[in-house]
């Protein structure tokens, strides 16, 4: 802050100078006008009168400014032995107060996790009427048949409806975020295990206990989907990559 008082005493300094510069200038181009009036020495230079004028006026509103900022800005030293002042004072009532608010995010924290693991429309909840093992032995090309068109009716827009690549590129983000979050849900719960917190926060085994095979499923429906990706790039470039290293050849 005492950097800024100093910055606009600076300013008001140019700028006083820049005025009494423009007003000498109005003066010569219109005789007319009222201004200040510059007397010139028997050496043909300025009287600086103005500028001392100009110099004293600001120099007075810094130090009213530097009063103004003393009284109403405590000193930083002053802040913190008020504030350690308080703390001692009120050492236990803050204890309390941070303890309440740590458990108050953990709880929070894993209310969240429960309503976005219950959420109908995860990928990780697709088909999910199936084990992971019977899951596993459909074969990729019928399982990627099936994802693509479950692909396309949830994320096809319907003003265009021909597009083909971002529901593709929106299924893709959308795995990546489910498995972050997953993840995050999984290594909190198992902290709060670890810490022996389970006991007073309202954890439910029956929700991350899941998330491994939830995570299971998405990375085999990432990995169906690339490999679907990948074929279906090949079948569709190969002919034209074909053509143009055959026509670069005889050429």
């Amino acid at each position: 802050m005492k950097k800024n008082i100093v910055l606009l005493y600076i300013c008001l300094c140019l700028s006083s100078t820049l005025f009494a510069d423009q007003s000498m200038q109005q003066n010569a181009a219109n005789p007319n006008t009222i201004s200040f009036q510059v007397i010139l020495n028997n050496d043909n230079k300025p009287n600086n009168s103005i500028a001392i004028a100009t110099i004293q006026e600001t120099k007075t509103f810094s130090q009213q400014v530097t009063k103004l900022w003393n009284i109403h800005s405590p000193l930083p030293t002053e802040w913190q032995n008020k504030t350690t002042s308080f703390l001692k004072a009120n050492k236990y009532k803050t204890m309390l107060f941070i303890v309440a608010s740590v458990y108050a995010v953990l709880c929070y924290e894993v209310i969240k996790g429960y309503m976005y693991l219950n959420k109908e429309n995860l990928w990780s909840s697709w088909r999910s009427t199936i084990s992971f093992e019977e899951l596993l032995a459909i074969s990729q090309q019928q399982l990627s048949q099936e994802l693509l068109r479950d692909i396309q009716l949830r994320y096809t827009n319907a003003q265009n409806i021909n597009d083909f690549i971002s529901p593709l590129a929106t299924f893709l983000n959308d795995i990546e975020k489910e498995t972050h979050y997953i993840n995050y849900y999984n290594k909190l719960n198992t902290w709060l295990i670890r810490l022996h917190l389970s006991t007073i926060i309202p954890v439910s085994k029956k929700h991350f206990d899941g998330s491994k095979e939830r995570l299971q499923r998405l990375a085999y429906l990432k990995n169906v989907f690339l490999s679907w990706a990948t074929e279906y790039k090949i079948v569709t470039y190969q002919p034209k990559i074909s053509g143009y290293i055959d026509k670069k050849a005889t050429s």
